[in-house]
């Protein structure tokens, strides 16, 4: 129970720091009796996001999987059975299977990645897909070691939320992150609401974004104490998912969930604040330079209202879209009609129906649905992980 707390912990520093997440495998592979272990993510439209970590992975294995043929063959054979099971549900893979399977692709990749670093089994989890994402974390044991076991898929999924938590955390920084920009500017620059509370559940810092939907929205407001109230009757799971990222519970219910997500709403009928509460005890040692280690709890905020923002560079690489064009487009993706986008951008309804024209030739799309489609899956929005 207490190693599973330590490494719930460890995952949400190592979105700040990020050379620690090197310990988090070490301490992963440790707990789980595995031998070894690979974390990794690709965004297409965010290359700055991308990042592979692992942990006692072979050099010969490693340079055989960097080969473009062995990662076809590790899509096509793996990725449908993790995208089968469902984000953040564990798949267990037997090896000394694809031994057996001569002249095929499983032999392949068995030959040139597996048994280079005698490993017998494995056990995979998606924490992340779309069109031009993709991420992934496995834990490997030897050949010699039994099969993964179902209570230990069990811990798996359990910390697979956290992890799924931290790569949001990573993608909003590597956003906005750039060389010697402090933690306060990096905040401030984010598109999300941040609130940090301390070990008393006080807030001590929110960001510009936070500080706006406070002002302006009433699901959550400060108290006389400054500490986080929402519209009733939500502040029970609020106060709930607070406590459990200080890790005040140590029960075992509340350590398998860490923090939390929830909507809050002022009725039935209207749209919901989404707020994300995770642990995040490293974010004030590295502002103030502490000495001591306290507990820290970060809540991420998405306005009912919010507006999507689009993969601006990606668009222009990609589809050779102009600014103006990709301004149009983030509009369209928001809900504004044609008129509305004519209104917004001071042009008449007849040059924006040409532009609309000029965007269908260059996203090869023929409907105003499929650009809906096609634009939402390009969107860089912060997403509340349940």
């Amino acid at each position: 129970m207490e190693q599973e707390h330590e490494m719930v912990e460890m995952i949400y520093e190592a979105t700040m720091h990020p050379e620690l997440w090197q310990q988090v495998l070490i301490r992963l592979v440790e707990y789980t009796g595995s031998q070894s272990a690979i974390f990794t993510a690709i965004d297409q439209l965010n290359p700055k996001f991308n990042f592979t970590f692992t942990h006692n992975i072979s050099e010969a294995a490693l340079t055989a999987y960097h080969d473009e043929k062995i990662q076809m063959i590790d899509m096509q054979l793996h990725a449908p059975i993790l995208k089968q099971q469902g984000l953040g549900e564990p798949v267990v893979l037997d090896w000394a299977a694809y031994a057996k399977r001569q002249d095929s692709e499983e032999y392949i990749f068995y030959e040139k990645c597996v048994a280079p670093s005698g490993i017998g089994s494995a056990q995979g989890i998606l924490l992340e897909t779309g069109q031009y994402r993709w991420a992934v974390l496995g834990i490997h044991r030897a050949d010699s070691v039994p099969i993964y076991a179902k209570s230990e898929t069990e811990l798996l999924k359990r910390l697979a939320k956290h992890f799924r938590r931290a790569l949001q955390i990573h993608r909003q920084f590597s956003l906005v992150q750039q060389e010697n920009l402090d933690l306060y500017k990096l905040f401030d620059a984010l598109k999300t609401g941040v609130i940090l509370l301390d070990a008393n559940a006080t807030l001590v810092y929110a960001n510009a974004k936070a500080q706006h939907i406070l002002q302006t929205h009433q699901e959550l407001s400060l108290d006389h104490f400054n500490r986080l109230k929402a519209a009733s009757p939500d502040q029970a799971k609020l106060e709930k998912y607070i406590s459990s990222a200080l890790f005040q519970d140590v029960s075992q219910d509340t350590l398998a969930d860490a923090g939390g997500v929830m909507p809050i709403r002022l009725s039935k009928k209207s749209q919901p604040l989404m707020v994300s509460v995770m642990p995040f005890s490293s974010v004030w040692q590295k502002m103030l330079n502490e000495q001591i280690s306290e507990q820290k709890v970060a809540v991420f905020l998405t306005e009912p209202d919010k507006q999507y923002q689009l993969a601006h560079e990606f668009l222009r690489q990609h589809y050779q879209l102009s600014q103006r064009e990709i301004k149009i487009c983030e509009l369209f993706v928001n809900g504004y009609n044609l008129e509305a986008i004519a209104i917004e951008c001071s042009l008449t309804l007849s040059s924006v129906r040409t532009y609309i024209k000029y965007i269908f030739a260059k996203t090869h799309c023929s409907t105003q649905v499929e650009l809906f489609r096609l634009l939402a899956s390009l969107t860089l929005d912060f997403e509340h992980i349940p």
